[in-house]
């Protein structure tokens, strides 16, 4: 048993965010840092599997894997 509905508690920090400067501020500083976290984490995990993908291929063609951007 809780002291406020669901709902009304939901509308009441609707209300708040919609009306609260710093409710807004704070708000939008976490979508910020949310974003950012999840683009950093993306180009984190595309960075790995382009490096195993270029290890795999190095691999299957018997040759030594690159390292440290080294070009042949």
């Amino acid at each position: 048993m809780g002291l406020i509905d669901p709902q009304k508690g939901l509308t009441m920090a609707a209300a708040a965010l919609a009306l609260s400067p710093d409710a807004r501020r704070v708000a939008h500083r976490g979508l910020v840092y949310g974003v950012a976290g999840t683009l950093k984490a993306t180009d984190v995990v595309v960075s790995a599997a382009r490096g195993a993908a270029q290890g795999a291929q190095a691999g299957l063609a018997g040759e030594p894997a690159m390292r440290g951007g080294e070009t042949t």
